[in-house]
């Protein structure tokens, strides 16, 4: 009895539980929309964690069981999108645009792609859709009058501004955009007028006060630009911005003591930013005219910075560029060498300390820093290309190609890194006599930067050396030679291909004209030189510049052996 009770509780119980289940089933869905549903769920989760592929493979499920969806399209393209596959995310985002024009969101993200492609008509075009599908949203129309600005459609830009003015009144936000353009048409009058105005309806708001002094700057009215820089810091004496706009202002008239003054005032100021105190004293250093003149004064103001937070790796850095400046490699290494102690992961001191190192010639060091920096930053290609020039220049070839060829893959397509890294492979593969390997890198070096000059003299000079392709080694030169006219060592290159196409006569005069810029003295060069008379017969005037080698010791065996010297 007892046993047939319970087998009817549990049976009662199970009836209860599978009638809870079936009630949460819509039975009004068909199995499409049911396999729909689990699918777009399952891709906005995957989209959520950042699975990219996984959402995609999803959404492109659901869109099989419901093709015209627009909500699926959007998600797809913004997944797209976060993939960076941008032809993509604009197909599927049009198409959710035209499956529902009436959606503020699916125009609005069309109109960011296009902005990201750098197709700004476009993006326009489908803005000004929002903005009429939502003529009421102040800040879809602010955001129009910007984009106007920043395609450079200034008038369509104070045209929408000047319709926001009448709608919502002088706000801020009007004001400023409104002198931007002003700024960008080159209209002082209205740039004038426009702060003036600002000022007038918000006579506190200390922004204006300092762009009508920096604009009176730019149009050399200095006592009015000075006047509204007192005004400014009466009102705000802690304005970290006025100090730095005024310090440019004295250094741009010219009056570097007042400049002087207002700098030291903010960097004895221990309230002001650590990182603007840095910015102040960059400027200084870069500027070569103001280093020289305000060294020791500029020597002091770094001390007080360095001293105001020793545990910033920043403060190295600026102090070895300060002795870098001087000339004083060693204790800009010192200095660095103190960093790398203290900060043993920060890649911008270990990076400048093999830039130092580099200028030092202390290849050894420099290898040996570059690959212990590699350890800690094995996705640095600054790192893997100092290791790799270092390498080089210690004729250790093969691991020379592979930091080279390590690094170059953690460029992320910059342009002046992988110039570098070409060219230094192409050196590289020069010396290991692979010329195949290295012409193809020097090429694709010049396919970046077709006016590198390092790289024009050196390739062309390679092929002369192979007597290859001599009129393409011609042309390479003469564009070194064009930008500069006066450097010895391209003259050098030119007048030795002109000897390797068998031109002597012409390429005695070149060496001429680079012996007369200060080429005189340089080995390769007087090398050269004897080689070229000796094929224009002037045996005695070439063993005249080969005696001069010898005696210096430079002579090379080739020389010797040309000239039957027998030690």
């Amino acid at each position: 009895m007892k046993i047939f009770l319970k087998i009817v509780i549990i049976c009662f119980v199970g009836c209860i539980c599978s009638h809870q289940v079936l009630c949460q089933i819509d039975f009004s869905k068909d199995r499409n929309t049911l396999e729909f549903d689990s699918l777009f769920a399952g891709a906005l989760k995957q989209k959520l964690w950042g699975n990219y592929s996984q959402a995609e493979e999803l959404l492109l499920g659901s869109l099989k069981a419901k093709p015209l969806l627009p909500a699926v399209y959007y998600e797809l393209s913004r997944v797209y999108l976060s993939m960076n596959r941008n032809g993509e995310a604009i197909s599927a985002g049009l198409a959710a645009v035209r499956y529902d024009k009436s959606n503020e969101w699916y125009l609005l993200h069309v109109s960011k792609i296009y902005q990201i492609i750098g197709k700004k008509d476009s993006s326009l075009f489908f803005h000004e859709l929002v903005v009429k599908l939502k003529p009421d949203k102040y800040e879809y129309k602010i955001r129009l009058a910007q984009l106007y600005y920043e395609n450079q459609y200034f008038n369509r830009s104070l045209k929408v501004l000047k319709r926001l003015e009448h709608e919502y009144g002088l706000l801020n936000e009007i004001f400023f955009a409104r002198y931007k353009n002003y700024l960008a048409l080159n209209n002082n009058e209205r740039c004038l007028e426009t702060l003036k105005s600002a000022l007038k309806k918000f006579p506190y708001e200390t922004r204006y006060i300092g762009l009508l002094a920096e604009h009176y700057a730019s149009m050399g009215k200095s006592d009015l630009a000075l006047s509204y820089y007192n005004e400014l810091l009466k009102l705000d004496p802690n304005n970290e911005r006025a100090y730095l706009s005024l310090i440019d202002f004295y250094r741009n008239v010219g009056r570097q003591s007042e400049a002087l003054v207002i700098s030291k005032k903010f960097i004895f100021n221990s309230d002001f930013s650590f990182n603007n105190k840095i910015e102040i004293l960059t400027s200084y250093l870069n500027d070569n005219k103001s280093f020289n003149s305000l060294k020791p004064e500029l020597k002091n103001l770094l001390d007080s910075v360095v001293n105001y937070d020793p545990e910033n790796s920043k403060s190295y850095l600026l102090e070895s560029k300060f002795f870098l400046k001087d000339n004083k490699f060693n204790k800009a290494l010192e200095v660095l060498e103190s960093g790398i102690r203290k900060f043993g992961s920060d890649a911008s001191i270990l990076e400048q300390l093999l830039y130092v190192l580099s200028l030092k010639n202390d290849f050894d060091l420099m290898l040996s820093y570059a690959i212990d920096g590699i350890s800690l930053h094995n996705d640095n290609p600054i790192i893997y290309l100092y290791g790799g020039i270092a390498s080089y220049r210690l004729q250790r070839f093969s691991e020379s190609l592979n930091l080279l060829n390590t690094g170059v893959r953690y460029t992320k397509g910059s342009r002046n890194l992988l110039v570098k890294y070409y060219s230094y492979l192409g050196e590289v593969y020069h010396a290991t006599k692979d010329y195949s390997k290295s012409d193809m890198f020097f090429q694709s070096s010049l396919e970046i930067d077709p006016y590198n000059l390092v790289v024009l003299n050196n390739y062309s000079y390679y092929l002369s050396l192979r007597n290859e392709q001599l009129e393409k080694a011609l042309t390479y030169i003469k564009r070194c030679i064009s930008m500069e006219p006066k450097n010895y060592l391209f003259l050098d290159t030119y007048a030795w291909i002109l000897f390797k196409q068998g031109k002597a006569l012409q390429a005695m005069k070149k060496l001429d004209d680079a012996f007369a810029l200060g080429g005189m003295n340089r080995p390769a060069l007087l090398e050269h030189y004897c080689l070229i008379l000796l094929a224009l017969k002037k045996k005695d005037e070439a063993f005249k510049y080969y005696y001069k080698l010898k005696i210096a010791g430079k002579a090379s065996e080739q020389m010797k052996a040309i000239f039957d010297f027998k030690e």
